[in-house]
């Protein structure tokens, strides 16, 4: 039996890492005019992901008849979604620390302007999220 995506022979593994690149789940990309709202969450979940070194790949899975897109983190070890950046802030402080010296200054800046004036030290996760994206220039609007 072979994957249908590389077309490796796959059956006397237990687990098959496909080197075919799986779409970007809930791209939504078009060729028509831009949308007018902004990145939705798992866009921005995925981009911040790859920013921070984890990758998805097709993985066929012992039991299971087709490949299965995993994350499979900077760190080893893999999981089904890539972590919840806009939920949760532990995710994101681990996300602050793969910016440059020279990209903090940006990105505090931008989180002072998406959190408020006073509240910037209390940003939620989600705008931590958008200035981290907006930093990198990843921030699709």
């Amino acid at each position: 039996m072979n994957c249908p995506k590389c077309n490796e022979d796959i059956m006397s593994m237990s687990v098959h890492y496909c080197s075919a690149k799986p779409k970007d789940e809930g791209s939504g990309a078009s060729t028509s005019s831009p949308s007018l709202d902004a990145m939705n969450p798992e866009q921005q979940r995925i981009a911040i992901a790859k920013a921070c070194g984890w990758e998805s790949r097709l993985t066929l899975v012992s039991g299971c008849s087709k490949p299965i897109p995993l994350w499979f983190g900077p760190e080893g070890g893999n999981r089904a979604h890539p972590p919840d950046f806009l939920n949760d802030l532990n995710a994101m402080h681990e996300a602050e620390q793969v910016l440059e010296k020279n990209q903090e200054q940006s990105y505090f800046e931008l989180l002072h302007d998406i959190a408020g004036n006073l509240n910037f030290y209390r940003a939620t996760a989600a705008q931590r999220a958008e200035a981290f994206l907006r930093t990198l220039q990843l921030w699709k609007p």
